[in-house]
């Protein structure tokens, strides 16, 4: 049922995402929509870390309202289909979710129609150059599933909200 499907499209779409992120793209359309939202509230710890230029890494494709002080920027910050998707996903830093964080809902189901998955959790965002260290990010992404013509699921809809762990 749903939480089946849920727990199987969460587990192979991490660990895909986390190892070989250029093969996420596997499960989207052309006509996919992928948005992102990031408010990084932490400045006083990302200053310490010299982390807060890491972060704007995420607000550079953020759709966050609250933060966004250019609308060309909110429009211009969705992207459709699958070479759009993957050149955002793809800019954004190596990352190790940590699975065991995951909190997963299912809050509709029609198998035959689509699927909303939500998850939240947390990952780690690794530094390019060997001398960054790791820091922590949460966030929550919701999917929307459809299905495709064999019996797989593909994402028409995703949003990745990105914020501080605190």
């Amino acid at each position: 049922g749903a939480y089946t499907i849920a727990d199987e499209f969460v587990q192979t779409f991490f660990n895909i995402y986390d190892a070989e992120r250029h093969q996420i793209m596997n499960f989207y359309g052309s006509q996919s929509v992928f948005t992102m939202s990031s408010y990084y509230d932490d400045v006083k710890n990302a200053q310490i870390d010299n982390i807060y230029m890491r972060v704007q890494r995420y607000a550079k494709s953020s759709r966050n309202i609250s933060k966004v002080s250019n609308m060309n920027q909110f429009s211009a910050n969705v992207f459709i289909g699958t070479e759009a998707i993957g050149r955002v996903l793809n800019e954004l830093p190596k990352t190790s979710h940590h699975q065991l964080s995951f909190c997963i809902d299912v809050p509709f189901y029609e198998p035959m129609n689509r699927v909303i998955i939500s998850v939240s959790g947390t990952f780690e965002d690794h530094g390019v150059m060997l001398n960054e260290t790791n820091f922590l990010v949460a966030f929550t992404r919701t999917f929307v599933l459809v299905p495709s013509e064999n019996n797989q699921y593909f994402i028409a809809n995703e949003q990745l909200s990105i914020h501080s762990p605190t």
